[in-house]
């Protein structure tokens, strides 16, 4: 993998790298490559999403005779929405992302985004957070 020194013509860091054009054919492997991986991500999100939306337990009485009794949890549904809206979310932001990167190293340009970095980490930790609080009640 390319690593590119971010540094201006002042030697100060500015996120942004000049990529040399014998490199570019590695970056857009590498592009692809991260794509792939967000949309593997958001399939993970709709699977399980889906799975939690239909998520029913059904017990019935072991002669077959009586009322059977179906198990519902009220948050699996919530729960199961939000995933499936997030795995949406994430397979067109994937896209996004996968063209924004493709025009920088079509320029030339490598940049580091530690904005994405931040709002990953916070969306990861909002999300695991809301599980623990619905779980528990």
């Amino acid at each position: 993998m390319l690593q590119a020194r971010l540094v201006n013509a002042e030697g100060r860091s500015s996120g942004k790298a000049e990529l040399p054009p014998v490199h570019r054919g590695m970056e857009y492997l590498a592009n692809e490559r991260t794509f792939l991986a967000w949309v593997r991500t958001s399939l993970a999100f709709l699977s399980v999403g889906f799975v939690l939306m239909r998520l029913s337990v059904s017990i019935g009485s072991p002669g077959g005779k009586g009322p059977a009794v179906e198990l519902r949890h009220v948050s699996s549904p919530v729960i199961g929405t939000g995933m499936t809206a997030l795995g949406a979310a994430l397979a067109v932001f994937a896209a996004w992302r996968y063209h924004v990167v493709n025009e920088a190293i079509d320029r030339g340009e490598a940049r580091t985004d530690r904005w994405l970095i931040v709002l990953v980490t916070v969306l990861v930790v909002l999300l695991a957070g809301a599980m623990i609080l619905i779980g528990r009640s």
